[in-house]
């Protein structure tokens, strides 16, 4: 959250740089896609002698470089660093030689570049003072005041080295020249120093934000072990703690709280020209140590301190987090409030796109909105405030994948309520904001609550939503290529309906479905259901089996669960409960299990073992030294035991009721062999 929204030193130059030169190469694409070959080409169309000579130094500038960068594990050899520096010898004497014309400036630049890398710092010093803090304002300028900023660490001028990284939002030269200053203690060492210095600005960003990720991880790691809670807060204090000064206190509690004391003092000292910074830092980490009504009291007060606009848009942003820890989110002034506010932090994404923007709104909406409503009892607000955080944070054309993970684990019931808000959210002021931003198509809309009456076993109820949804969105969803392959009527115990799905490109393809598979089996189930109803006894055996075939394949555990979910994993958790569709499969099969039929007995049997979670049988491998064995250990007090035990002594009995899927079952004939 502490975190500015001014670009970067190096996007702003790389942004520059590449609208220079696609604009000189008259290309329509950026520069990553134009080669010193593209620009020397355009060049020469343009007959500009000058270009060529400039691009021909900087090519040779740049190969050397390269050379620094790569084999950085290969040292060079004498003869090769001899020949580096000849190289830059040569480059610098030419810059010399082109301090005049419309490319004087880009000549001292790389004059600049080639003393930064043979070593020349004085030479740069001299080079800024002299002529290049009297170029024209620009990308230009702005780099070589970035390389004179380079030598003066370089000579001992550390200060005025930093204020210029920090004013030109240099984050990767002030990561490593500060590094040894981004604790506590390197703070309150450089504040003595330079009470009022730009670089404050950096360390400040560079702490909170780290004191934030070990908040982060605390309250995330709450119900975690020891051991792992300790092993995460170690990488953090490692990241602050700078070489020079005594290891940081793992209690990031008591830093915090010294680091608050520390903020609030300075904020207070008159000493520094933006004290709303401090007290934005103090307010922050008061509200990371728990202590929101001080968090609160200390962002108002910020808001009223002294402060540049970046600053106080920063504190404008956070103030809308800490404002979520009142008890206060349930009434309609904190709801008008914080809706206007979001409007702002809108208004400031659209004209940038900051990703630091979009994250502070993300939590806001998360940790802030989100976590406030669940803990105060309104599921409702709370399941919207995660909605509209997923939505805007997704990439628009993706945006209803994210959508769908969060709007279908809910019941029917609660999706019901989500679209009734979303289409009139009345006079409340954040559901009025979540509808205005949350699209979702008809299509999807049906599918979803359609999908879950099915998984609900609303078979009528599911018709009436998924018979809306257009072939189209059907062919165009991954679920598609296995809805055109596999079959719920067979029963999954008979044998795995295999499907060639190792070609990811291959199952994204539009399947050009005939019909919805959805609705095709919700009107199955129903004629079974209306069949039993008057059917005789060996009939609703019968339809006992067609109904668990088709309820546990269409489960989450079965070959088609396409029909019930939207993914599937071979790792999902037991037990199964009696409401859903694999409970509802082994209702019937136990059903079918009494039946007077030995082969609707074993039928039903087998199905039962093949459910069974609690295995007859574990394998454990270990290793003697020479290679892995395996070692079988038989556990008979088992529910699949147990159901092998019945279906042998039904075999036994009835040879008649060995069914052609059954004389195939290789579980039964190991069982066998082991018991």
């Amino acid at each position: 959250m502490f975190k500015f929204d001014s670009p970067s030193f190096e996007k702003y130059f790389n942004d520059e740089n590449d609208k220079f030169w696609t604009e000189y190469c008259r290309r329509d694409q950026p520069l990553s896609w134009v080669s010193m070959d593209d620009m020397k080409g355009a060049a020469k169309r343009k007959n500009d002698l000058n270009m060529l000579k400039y691009l021909d130094a900087l090519e040779s500038y740049l190969d050397v470089a390269a050379m620094y960068s790569l084999n950085s594990w290969e040292y060079p050899t004498a003869q090769e660093i001899e020949q580096r520096k000849q190289t830059l010898r040569k480059i610098i004497s030419e810059c010399r030689r082109n301090t005049s014309g419309p490319l004087a400036n880009r000549w001292l630049l790389l004059e600049m570049r080639a003393n930064m890398l043979s070593g020349n710092y004085a030479d740069n010093i001299r080079l800024w003072e002299s002529n290049g803090i009297k170029t024209e304002p620009g990308y230009v300028r702005e780099m070589m005041r970035n390389i004179y900023a380079n030598a003066l660490l370089k000579t001992g001028n550390k200060a005025e080295a930093w204020n210029i990284y920090a004013d030109q939002n240099d984050s990767k030269s002030l990561q490593w020249s500060t590094r040894k200053y981004t604790n506590l203690a390197g703070i309150k060492d450089l504040y003595s120093k330079y009470p009022d210095a730009p670089i404050h600005r950096y360390l400040l960003k560079k702490y909170v934000n780290t004191l934030q990720d070990v908040a982060d991880i605390y309250h995330d790691n709450r119900n975690g072990s020891d051991s792992d809670l300790n092993n995460a807060l170690s990488e953090y204090w490692d990241d602050i703690n700078g070489k020079s000064y005594a290891r940081i206190d793992k209690n990031h509690m008591k830093e915090m709280t010294e680091f608050v004391s520390f903020s609030d003092s300075v904020a207070k000292s008159g000493d520094t020209d933006n004290p709303c910074l401090w007290e934005t830092a103090s307010a922050l980490c008061s509200y990371f140590l728990g202590d929101f009504k001080q968090a609160r009291e200390k962002i108002d007060k910020a808001m009223a301190m002294k402060s540049d606009t970046d600053t106080k848009d920063m504190a404008r942003r956070i103030r809308m987090l800490l404002a979520t820890s009142s008890d206060d989110i349930t009434t309609p002034t904190f709801k008008r409030f914080i809706t206007d506010e979001l409007a702002w932090l809108d208004g400031q994404i659209e004209k940038s796109g900051s990703s630091t923007l979009i994250n502070a709104r993300d939590r806001i909406l998360n940790l802030g909105l989100t976590k406030g409503y669940e803990e105060r009892g309104d599921r409702s607000l709370a399941r919207l405030m995660r909605i509209c955080r997923d939505y805007l944070g997704a990439n628009p054309e993706y945006a209803l994948n994210p959508m769908r993970d969060d709007i279908f684990p809910n019941t029917s019931g609660d999706i019901t309520e989500l679209y009734a808000t979303l289409e009139n959210p009345g006079d409340d002021p954040l559901k009025r904001y979540a509808a205005s931003k949350i699209k979702l198509t008809d299509d999807f809309k049906n599918d979803i609550l359609g999908t879950k009456y099915l998984q609900e076993g609303e078979w009528e109820k599911a018709i009436s939503y998924l018979q809306k949804v257009s072939m189209d969105y059907l062919d165009n969803q991954p679920i598609a290529f296995y809805a055109a392959r596999r079959d719920y009527t067979i029963p999954a115990w008979n044998g795995h309906q295999t499907v060639k799905d190792s070609d990811y490109e291959e199952t994204m393809k539009p399947q050009h479905l005939k019909h919805n598979a959805k609705v095709d089996f919700c009107n199955y189930m129903l004629r079974l259901e209306d069949e039993a109803k008057d059917a005789s006894p060996a009939r609703k055996d019968e339809i006992g089996l067609q109904q668990a075939a088709a309820l546990y394949q269409a489960s989450r555990f079965g070959q088609c669960w396409y029909l019930s979910q939207y993914g599937f994993t071979q790792y999902e958790k037991y037990p199964i409960c009696e409401k859903e569709l694999a409970g509802r499969a082994l209702a019937h099969l136990r059903e079918c299990a009494k039946s007077s039929d030995p082969k609707v007995k074993a039928a039903a049997l087998f199905g039962m073992i093949y459910a069974s979670p609690d295995r007859w049988m574990t394998e454990t491998s270990s290793w003697n030294g020479h290679d892995y064995t395996t070692q079988l250990t038989v556990n008979r007090s088992s529910g699949q035991y147990a159901l092998l035990t019945a279906l042998d002594k039904t075999l036994t009995a009835n040879p008649e009721s060995l069914l052609p899927e059954i004389s195939r079952c290789d579980v039964l004939r190991q069982w066998r062999k082991h018991r």
